[in-house]
């Protein structure tokens, strides 16, 4: 247990032993004494073979010890979370451990007469450690520890800072033990030493870990087996070490500083520590080289007014291990005007700037170092700058760059119209931020910026409101942080030969971006090494934009963005010409036209347009609600959508002219038709695609004509879904698939009137079971003519509630199911002309649920609908039609009246296709001949009319059966002869019916001049008009005349 144990209400006691002794038993954990309250006093005491003598603990403030003797014990006086205590006249002698111990959070101690006696035994004489011990004074020390690893005085740790040991003569002695020292400071900071004599240690003192603001001075330090004093590492810095003598050591040094620490009226011995000794160890003084320049120099050579001035030197000392120290001064013009001073490492270069503030165009300034150590000063040296010329600024009239620029933030402004920058070449450099610009247009009129680098500005170049007229000319921007150029509000610029890098800090530059701007002309463009970036050239709000030979490689971000998401970033009039590239990651399209754009224009001239497989849902082309845009002459490969359209408003997204794409290696759609209307695609190429389908029309499209295609090496075809797709036309098509999809699908009842005509084109397929030529699910009205599909898995497929579709020319061979297969009965109205079905491994050939309307179809097997006329090796399968009840009206016809040939044709083959061919024949000569067509079983007619017969003729009609592929037997009509219908006076060739009275004018009225001929009045007058002229009713030249049936009146001469 504790001898003397303090408890909480016990303070402001004495505790004097008058010289008693109080022994433990080296029990672990107990102490002599434990105070941990204020005021106590303990004096006159001998404490023996405790853990701790004397444990000083918190709220011990006021403690007073004195005349205290502390044996044989581990630690002899510990201090632990306390503070403002005073210890004198102590000795401890043989603790195991420690003798003083700062155990932690300790401070305001004050320990003054302190003899440690520790032999071998005791680890650390004064040991400092754990929590932050700060502000500890011990005085008139003495110390004996020995043995290897153990120290006289212990500072371990970064927290113990602030504290003084005076030894006031006090001797730390040791037995030159390895890794023994007589202090060691490790980490901690400001600490004083002073006054101490240390002998007979590896090294005397020693500074390691990071530590500063030490003050070492006074002290004499000998016999070390290695080194007097080591400041072992670099990170020892700003202390002091004044008036001490380190001699005799065994080792190269007697004194070394890793760092520059201050060294003054030191003494070591003359083998070693001359760097910071000024005095050998028998009193002589030490000779000193001063320090001198070995060069200078001043950079830049010519210098511009927005440089810094950089003073280069080397500056050496003899005196290898001298502080050296060096004044650097600037003059302008010999008139001084500043200064600074710095410490040097000898030998090593250095450098002091003159910022650009302090200079101006004009000006010529001088660097003079001027070198020195600890005792003396060398011989200063100047260098001169040249004058200094414009650099950065506002520029009035034409300039030509001396040198490259570096610039601290915007470097060049065009301050007046109608001048010209030229760079000649040389580079400007920016500070590396976002908003400084490398040359600014400002406004201004017909100014020329040519042949420069401009690099790591916000904007490379920058041609704002009002500048008109200006040309940019042969130059290359780099790695500026938002954009290479920014055009906004400016008109009728040219930029030509342009090399853009966008490899910036920020990683999200733009190359170019136009707004708000009109006739704007760029050629010669490269873009590239862009990551992140928005865009390579972005134009939104302005119109009027010519761009010429483009080129753009990027990793994100679109290459060519025309417009934007809102209407209010529209564009117009903009033409780019031979465009190609690359967009090597991300989801963006190379071309984008937004918004409300019209009239725009992409010729790629045969670029191509490179994605690299992104596989991250990029595009080649995408139009959003764009109008009177056109793409010709591109090649779009490796995106994972080739040519993509979307319509947020109904009919904004209208007429998109695309000639003459390639597009390859797409993994979506090859062509993403969504909302489009009223447009032309021709001259379509789709190659390797792995997408499902190659080409969507959905979401609206309608009215949109595709033309000229040509698909190698896809898996799908033509997909038509997802809203109202009508009106649209796929023409002069040829497909080679190999999925198990449809090359022309229509999915639902909302696909119809459209027409898909091959014009002979071939669709070859894999005989995938799952796939065909033609699917249509519930669409009306849908036409496919002139196709050949071959080894499909089905050739047309419809289902569902369809009519009104047409097949023509369709040719389906080596299908793995069904060559045409009309499934559902509710497929009705359509019409399959002239088409074949032929090699199909199903059960049929051709298929008809309905009655559907089959002419001149091939196939083997219909499975007995008899829809086909043709089997595949040519034969037909036909009965021929007949005819009958063929009669011709009126029987007696005038010659005033059209002939009506009329009867009716029948077929056992239902669905065949019925005409008549009829002829018209007047005695033995065929007159007339028609196609008449008819329907099965009904009565028809044809008809001659009154002025293709003559009276006296005679004619029959002869119609023949015909329905497409084989004629019938012919059948005639009664011969019926035409008689004249007179309804005026005239001469009779032959038999005549009058149909009206007739008035004769004058003489005779008939003159009959044939033979065999009959007249027949059907009682109607025949009379003179009273004139008296009128001689004869009839007058007859010819026998065999009959007149019946006349009443004839008031003629002169003979009635007849």
């Amino acid at each position: 247990i504790t001898a003397l144990q303090t408890v909480r209400t016990s303070v402001n006691n004495t505790f004097d032993c008058e010289g008693g002794l109080i022994k433990g038993s080296d029990a672990a954990g107990v102490a002599g004494i434990q105070v941990n309250h204020t005021g106590w006093n303990v004096t006159n005491c001998k404490i023996q073979d405790f853990a701790v003598g004397i444990d000083v603990l918190e709220d011990s403030a006021g403690l007073a010890v004195s005349n205290v003797n502390v044996t044989s014990s581990a630690v002899g006086v510990r201090f632990t979370e306390a503070s403002g205590s005073e210890l004198t006249d102590l000795i401890i002698n043989g603790s195991s451990s420690y003798a003083v111990h700062f155990a932690g959070s300790t401070s305001s101690i004050n320990i003054s007469s302190l003899d440690i006696v520790g032999g071998g035994v005791t680890t650390y004489g004064v040991y400092y450690s754990g929590g932050a011990n700060t502000g500890t004074r011990i005085e008139g020390l003495s110390a004996t520890v020995s043995g290897a690893g153990h120290h006289a005085i212990y500072l371990a740790g970064d927290a113990h800072d602030s504290n003084l040991i005076d030894c006031q003569g006090g001797v730390l002695d040791g037995d030159d033990a390895s890794g023994a020292y007589g202090v060691l400071v490790s980490d901690a900071d400001a600490l004083t030493l002073r006054n101490c004599t240390v002998t007979d240690y590896q090294t005397g003192i020693r500074f390691t870990g990071t530590s500063t603001g030490s003050l070492v001075e006074d002290n004499n330090v000998s016999s070390s087996s290695v080194s007097g004093v080591n400041v072992s590492v670099s990170t020892v810095t700003a202390s002091n070490f004044y008036r001490n003598a380190f001699c005799g050591s065994g080792g190269v040094l007697d004194a070394w500083d890793a760092d520059t620490n201050a060294w003054l009226n030191n003494t070591c011995d003359e083998s070693g520590g001359w760097a910071w000794c000024e005095y050998d160890c028998v009193g002589a003084g030490r000779v000193n080289d001063p320090p001198f320049v070995v060069s200078i120099s001043l950079s830049p050579s010519t210098p511009l007014s927005s440089d810094d001035l950089n003073c280069s030197f080397v500056v050496a000392d003899n005196n290898t291990y001298d502080t050296i120290r060096a004044n650097i001064s600037w003059f302008d013009g010999g008139v001084y005007a500043q200064s600074t001073d710095i410490a040097i490492i000898n030998g090593t270069q250095y450098s002091s700037a003159l910022s650009s503030a302090s200079t101006q165009v004009g000006d010529n300034w001088t660097c003079r170092v001027a070198p020195y150590d600890m005792q003396d000063a060398g011989v200063a040296s100047n260098v001169s700058s040249g004058t200094i010329l414009q650099g950065c600024g506002t520029i009035t009239a034409d300039y030509t760059l001396p040198r490259s620029i570096n610039s601290t933030g915007s470097c060049i402004v065009a301050g007046a119209d109608d001048i010209t920058v030229d760079c000649a070449g040389y580079a400007i450099t920016g500070p590396d931020d976002a908003v400084s610009v490398g040359i600014d247009f400002n406004g201004r009129s017909n100014v020329t910026v040519q042949h420069c680098t401009i690099r790591e500005f916000g904007t490379g170049v920058e041609a704002d409101s009002g500048s008109v007229n200006g040309t940019v000319l042969n130059v290359s921007l780099l790695a500026n942080n938002v954009q290479g150029v920014m055009v906004f509000g400016a008109s009728h610029m040219d930029f030509d030969a342009l090399t853009i890098n966008l490899t910036a800090t920020t990683s999200s530059a733009d190359g170019v971006v136009i707004e708000n701007s009109s006739n704007i002309s760029l050629s010669d463009i490269s873009i590239y090494e862009g990551v992140s970036s928005p865009g390579g050239l972005i134009v939104r709000s302005s119109q009027a934009i010519n761009v010429s030979d483009l080129f753009v490689d990027i990793e994100e971000g679109s290459p060519v963005v025309l417009g934007g998401l809102v209407g209010g970033d529209a564009v117009s009039q903009v033409e780019v010409r031979g465009l190609s590239g690359y967009l090597r990651f991300g989801s963006a399209s190379f071309v984008f036209v937004g918004i409300g754009s019209e009239g725009n224009l992409v010729d790629c001239q045969g670029g191509v347009l490179n994605g690299e497989g992104t596989s991250g849902g990029s595009e080649g082309f995408v139009f959003l609600d764009a109008s009177d845009t056109r793409v010709q002459d591109c090649v779009a490969r490796e995106f994972d959508y080739g040519l993509a359209t979307a319509s947020i408003t109904e009919g904004l997204l209208t007429n998109l002219t695309v000639l003459n794409l390639t597009i390859n290696g797409t993994i979506g759609y090859a062509l993403e038709l969504a909302g489009l209307q009223d447009s032309v695609l021709s001259g379509i190429r789709i190659a390797n695609a792995s997408g499902a389908q190659v080409i969507r029309f959905s979401d609206g499209a309608q009215g949109t004509n595709l033309s000229d295609l040509v698909v190698e090496d896809a898996l799908g075809g033509v997909l038509f879904e997802s809203g109202a797709n009508t009106q649209n036309r796929i023409e002069n098509i040829s497909m080679a698939l190999s999925g198990a999809v449809y090359a022309f699908d229509f999915e639902d009842e909302d696909q119809d009137a459209n027409v898909v005509d091959c014009q002979g084109g071939v669709i070859t397929g894999n005989d995938s079971s799952g796939g065909g030529g033609v699917r249509i699910v519930g669409a009306d009205n849908v036409s496919v003519s002139r196709c050949t599909f071959v080894d499909m898995g089905s050739g047309v497929l419809a289902s569902g509630t369809s009519t009104g579709h047409v097949f023509s020319g369709i040719n389906v061979s080596s299908s793995a199911l069904i060559g045409m297969n009309l499934s559902e009965s509710s497929v009705t109205s359509s019409s399959i002309i002239n088409s074949s079905f032929c090699g199909s491994a199903g059960a049929f050939d051709a298929y008809d649920y309905d009655s559907n309307d089959w002419s001149r179809v091939t196939c083997d097997d219909d499975g007995g609908a008899t829809v086909c006329k043709f089997y595949c090796n040519g034969t037909l399968r036909n009965i021929e039609p007949v005819v009958s009840g063929v009669t011709l009206a009126p029987a007696e016809p005038l010659d005033s009246d059209e002939l009506t040939c009329s009867f009716t044709i029948s077929d056992e083959d239902a669905t065949d296709a019925l005409f008549a061919l009829v002829t018209w024949w007047n005695g033995s000569s065929e007159g007339y001949e028609e196609l008449v067509g008819v329907v099965n079983g009904s009565q028809a007619s044809a008809s001659l009319a009154s002025t293709n017969t003559s009276a006296g003729e005679f004619w029959t009609c002869q119609v023949t059966p015909y329905d497409e592929y084989e004629y019938g037997d012919a059948s005639n009509s009664s011969q019926a002869g035409i008689t004249a219908n007179v309804t005026a006076c005239m001469t009779i060739l032959s038999d005549a019916v009058l149909t009206t009275d007739i008035s004769s004018p004058g003489a005779t009225c008939f003159l009959v001049n044939a033979s065999d001929v009959t007249v027949d009045c059907q009682d109607h007058r025949v009379y003179s008009d009273g004139t008296g002229l009128d001689r004869n009713a009839f007058l007859v030249l010819q026998d065999n005349v009959s007149i019946v049936n006349c009443v004839l009146e008031d003629f002169a001469g003979a009635q007849v």
